[in-house]
Order: C-alpha cells, then structure tokens, then sequence
C-alpha cells in the first residue's frame, strides 16, 4: 500500500495553434503543423525543468531547440467544419519524456470541438525505432460525448496495446490553466469546445493500473495476467495525491462539484480544501476504492494535535450514509486498505481504521508465483494490518488475496510490447480492490433483483448483502477475528 507518490496523475494539452488543411497533390491531406511552436503544459513529477517539483510550461522549441519540423498527415480523418483545427503536443512521463501530438477537429458544428486524435506513433517510433512519426491518419479518433475516450494502439497486432497516453478525464484546475478566464480555476472538461486543450489521466507509477485490474479488469486471452474480480465494471481513476487534495477528489467521485466559490479553506488538522463542492445529483461512482492509508498513525496525529477520529474518517465514514452530506445524496461504497504494517495488533492504517466504511486486510493465495513466499494458502497474511481501531471496533471487516496475484501493469512496462505488461501485485493495496470489484457484481445483482433500483451503501450493503455474501461464498481463515474480519 502506498503512501506517498501518486499513482495516477492528470495532465492537460494546450491546443492554442490554429492550423489549417492541405491536398498534396498526390492524394493525401497534411495539416500546416511544420514550424508552429506549440506551448507544452509539464507537470514536473521529478524536477528535470528547473524550479522544484510542480507545473510548468515550456515551448517546443525550448526542449528541442527549433520549431515543430513537419506538417502532419491527416488523410482519412474526418473533416473540420471551420476549416480551422486545433494544434498542440500532450507531455507525460511514460517510456521517460514522452510527446503526443494533439489535434482537435470540429466535425459537426464550425468551431465547437468534439474530437481529438493523438499521434501515439508519435512517441512509439521515438523510442522503439529513434524516428519520428508524422501522421495523424494511422489513430484512433477520440469522442468524448461517444464515450471513446482510452488512447492506446496495438502496434505489433497481437490485440494488446503496446503505447497508450491514457485516458481523456475531467480535471481540477488548481492552476488556472484554462486560457479562458471566465471558466478558469474550476472543472475542465475532457475537450474544451473551444478548442484550447484536452486533458487526461494516465499511470505513470504503476501502482493504480494494477489496482484497477484487480477490481475490473477485462476478460482477455493472456495466459498470466486474468480477469479482475468485476469485469464489467466501469473504472474512473481519481489522482489524489499530486496536491493532497484527498476530499475534493473523493467528492467528485461521490457526485459533488465544484460550485462557485474557488477559494482554498483551511481544515484544523488537515491542510486546505479547494473551492466549495454540493452534491448536484450527478453520481459518478457506485464504488472508491483505496488502496492507500497514512502509515504513521500513532505520531502523525500527534503532530497534527488531531483525535484518531481524523478529519478524513470522519468524511469517509459519512460518504457511506445516505442522505447525511445533502439530503438527495445516496450514499458511495466507500473500501479502504488496512494497510500492511502488522504484525501487532491495533496497527490498522488511518483513514482505514473508520467505523462505517469497508476495511480490507490481506490473506494468501499462494497457488502459483514466480517467487517463494512463506505462510500457507488461505491465511492471513503476516503483514496484514490487524484491527481493533481505537474505538475498540472490530477491525478489518473482511480480507481478500493479497498474496500474491498477476495482474495487468501500465502499458509503457512492457517496454514497448503490450503483451508484457503485467506484474506480480499483492498487498491490501490489491485485497481492496478484489473487494471493490466483487461488490460491483453484488450492485450489479441487487439492481437486477430491483428493477434497477441501487442498494443503500450503509447499513443495507455494509452490514447485509456483502456479510452473506461472505457466509454464502468465502473461505472462513483461521485466525481472530481481528485479523480476518466477521
């Protein structure tokens, strides 16, 4: 379980050069792209820009020392209504310093753009082949009202994607970079209509994709790397960590948006909180699932001159009640890890240690791994943080596999051949998000059972519907309660 780096992060491209279409003369269409000098947006995880740590921008021609060399190809994509398209290059940390060009088209109304094309090959040729690529034609074309929103491309035609640049995902924007004013330092949309940036999360770390396998990872034919535990689910990732903005990204996830206000509060025993966030009606997650905890719970507190029932608890436990946070509010399955750091008992990790919300130890597997490992199959593992919590409650509520399992691992491990892309995960940090998935299929099931109706996360899936499913499918370890849960 991690505590510190994110394992996600949000990025965002400014499309601000305007550019215009061709006929070569020999049958195929170019973009006037050659000599433009897009301003690229650096989210500088690892201070190679100078400054620290943090945002940053930088003109192409800064980090390559002259303009963008070519036109780029666009045969075969659909037209722009305007005649004008939207030109910039996306900055992540994936292989290392990796570069997707970006174009946005208007294809239904003059000057509202709905659709983004990112040049993948771009990046892929870089550092697979040590050339450049300068065609748009060969890409995926992304709609976000269509719900095409994944960048990723197979290139060795396996049918495993071997370079992705994430996902198009909504983002806070903290920094006000949205060039317009009236919409600055509030939620950014996927693809701005106007043309001036798209945004987007990706998995630099590691840690997030194989959290978001083992809880809904999709079917596939790799002889390694299976299933996750709810395949049909959908999956959004949330990064709370770049900025310690925990609560907003929980409220999100929740249905809350940021209304108005953009000022940053201070919280006793917290930090800030941006903005002001009501609940609208517009629930986005069934399920947050946590695969982190603040392992220093004994002198963190202290220093902080904070209680054990922490700002944070407090809040993950009344996401889980309907109705308390707005009265409209339906209540969010709130799962967190337990956290890795037994063996004593008590050792159960902040926020994980709430009364409300679903906490997830490890137990074993064990039937097959790479490595040698200790213990026997279908225990507790021996790192798993035991309960009770300060209150005396029983603690954790349950636990799942999280020793060992293969799963999927972010695209850019397989060093460029998707295939290879997968790992060996374990932890709470993959306990948790078995459990995330397998109370996706117990949702999933009730709404089936209730004309689409969905189940109140506390007390009806909390105390009721995940306790038997337990009695009815589990395995019963044979260790305290503290250890394993009722």
């Amino acid at each position: 379980m991690r505590q510190k780096p994110p394992a996600a992060t949000g990025t965002l491209a400014w499309t601000s050069d305007s550019v215009t279409s061709y006929d070569d003369g020999l049958g195929d269409t170019f973009v006037t792209t050659g000599g433009t000098d897009p301003l690229i947006y650096i989210f500088d995880l690892f201070s190679v820009f100078g400054g620290g740590y943090g945002p940053k921008a930088e003109y192409f021609s800064t980090i390559f020392g002259d303009v963008f060399p070519a036109d780029m190809m666009i045969t075969g994509l659909p037209a722009s209504m305007s005649g004008t398209y939207r030109f910039g290059v996306l900055f992540e940390w994936n292989f290392a310093l990796d570069l997707f060009p970006v174009l946005l088209i208007d294809t239904k109304t003059a000057g509202v753009y709905d659709t983004a094309v990112l040049d993948l090959s771009f990046d892929y040729a870089l550092w697979i082949s040590g050339s450049f690529d300068y065609s748009f034609s060969d890409e995926p074309v992304l709609v976000p009202a269509g719900g095409n929103v994944v960048a990723a491309r197979d290139m060795t035609g396996d049918e495993y994607p071997d370079i992705s640049a994430g996902s198009m995902g909504y983002a806070l924007d903290l920094w006000g970079l949205d060039p317009n004013p009236t919409s600055a330092y509030m939620t950014l949309e996927p693809l701005d209509p106007d043309g001036e940036f798209i945004t987007m999360v990706y998995d630099w770390d590691g840690h997030g994709t194989s959290v978001a396998a083992s809880a809904a990872g999709r079917e596939s034919n790799h002889p390694i790397a299976g299933p996750g535990a709810g395949p049909g689910a959908k999956v959004m990732g949330v990064p709370i960590f770049a900025w310690f903005d925990i609560i907003e990204g929980w409220l999100w996830a929740a249905g809350f948006d940021l209304t108005g206000d953009t000022t940053s509060k201070s919280v006793p025993g917290y930090g800030t909180v941006y903005g002001t966030w009501t609940y609208t009606g517009n629930h986005k997650a069934d399920i947050i699932s946590n695969s982190w905890g603040i392992s220093d719970w004994v002198s963190f507190p202290y220093l902080m001159q904070t209680p054990w029932y922490d700002v944070l608890t407090v809040i993950e436990d009344a996401l889980m009640v309907p109705g308390y946070m707005h009265p409209t509010y339906p209540g969010t399955v709130m799962v967190h890890a337990g956290g890795n750091g037994a063996a004593g008992y008590g050792t159960m990790t902040g926020p994980g240690f709430n009364s409300l919300a679903i906490t997830v130890g490890a137990s074993t597997h064990l039937d097959s791994t790479a490595f040698s490992f200790g213990g026997f199959h279908n225990d507790v593992v021996s790192w798993s943080a035991r309960g009770p919590n300060a209150l005396g409650s029983l603690k954790p509520d349950l636990v799942q596999v999280g020793a060992f399992a293969y799963t999927a691992a972010p695209i850019w491990s397989g060093g460029g051949d998707g295939f290879f892309a997968y790992g060996l995960f374990g932890g709470t940090s993959q306990a948790t998000p078995i459990t995330s998935g397998s109370a996706a299929v117990v949702i999933d099931a009730y709404m089936a059972a209730h004309s689409g109706a969905r189940p109140s996360p506390f007390p009806l899936l909390r105390y009721g519907m995940l306790r038997d499913a337990r009695a009815s499918t589990a395995s019963d370890p044979l260790a305290p309660l503290s250890m394993r849960g009722e």
